[in-house]
């Protein structure tokens, strides 16, 4: 009986094809994975930020970090972020949030991107940037544009190509009742 990659070269050369590309090498197993994270990262006495996944997966010797379905609550902005897959390095503060990335306000607004990137060098406190189109919908607005870059200190955004609508807010406002 024929092994499978014999098959596939047999197939290959009968076909007159070329060869396919080489693969390549498999990523390495983590080294560390926890089950049910929950941290707070703090400044002083102050917790600025509450993070927690279902699963996180550390490589010591690169310092890369891939978290599933992982949620950020940045506590100062109370702004909460969700990310299907985290993905990037500590040492660089780096990160890359994919498999849909959500955005949600304490004031209502929720946004959206199939893909963000979060960068702890841009600007003096970090910053957020993708080029994979953000939507974006508050109370009596929505905004789809092809980007945005974000500073977080500056609290100030950019977005590439922005195209908005006024929607009729949630905020509905009833007449006073006749006497």
């Amino acid at each position: 009986m024929l092994r499978a990659s014999s098959l596939l070269v047999a197939v290959v050369l009968a076909s007159g094809c070329t060869r396919p590309p080489a693969r390549p090498a498999a990523t390495p197993p983590p080294e560390v994975v926890m089950e049910r994270v929950a941290l707070v990262h703090t400044q002083g006495a102050r917790a600025t930020v509450e993070a927690s996944a279902p699963r996180v997966e550390l490589s010591r010797s690169t310092s890369g970090l891939l978290a599933f379905d992982a949620g950020i609550h940045l506590l100062g902005r109370d702004v909460f972020v969700q990310a299907g897959r985290l993905e990037g390095s500590l040492d660089q503060g780096h990160l890359e949030g994919s498999s849909g990335v959500t955005l949600r306000t304490a004031q209502g607004t929720t946004g959206t991107s199939p893909r963000v990137s979060f960068d702890r060098s841009a600007g003096a406190q970090g910053g957020a940037s993708s080029d994979a189109g953000v939507r974006l919908r508050g109370d009596g607005f929505a905004l789809e544009a092809q980007g945005f870059e974000a500073d977080f200190a500056d609290e100030r955004v950019v977005f590439d190509r922005p195209v908005t609508r006024v929607e009729p807010s949630d905020h509905h406002h009833q007449a006073a009742p006749a006497p």
